[in-house]
């Protein structure tokens, strides 16, 4: 029982951290893509920023959307270490906006 219990335990924990490097990395790439955006003003060169931003914090760049007023939203996903079936997810996902105030 016991062993069951950490087993919960460490599976949690390691969803959290995914969670916490997933939202790092989109925050982090989402913010690069718009300066990239207000610097240059093409939207493809500022996703493949953001998705170099999120490569480097340990997550894949899902989607990048650059909205007409110049802001984006960068979608993260980060593996989970060590999941339980049907308790803790395989990934964690988060989007992140970043750009003028909407």
């Amino acid at each position: 029982m016991l062993v069951m219990l950490l087993g919960a335990a460490l599976a949690l924990a390691s969803a959290s951290g995914a969670a916490h490097r997933a939202r790092a990395a989109a925050d982090l790439g989402a913010l690069a893509a718009a300066s990239s955006v207000q610097a240059t003003g093409d939207a493809g060169l500022a996703c493949a920023r953001g998705a170099d931003v999120v490569a480097r914090n340990s997550a894949r760049q899902v989607s990048c959307a650059v909205a007409a007023d110049g802001s984006v939203t960068v979608v993260a996903q980060s593996r989970v270490g060590l999941t339980l079936s049907g308790v803790t997810p395989a990934t964690a996902q988060i989007t992140a906006r970043a750009g003028p105030a909407p």
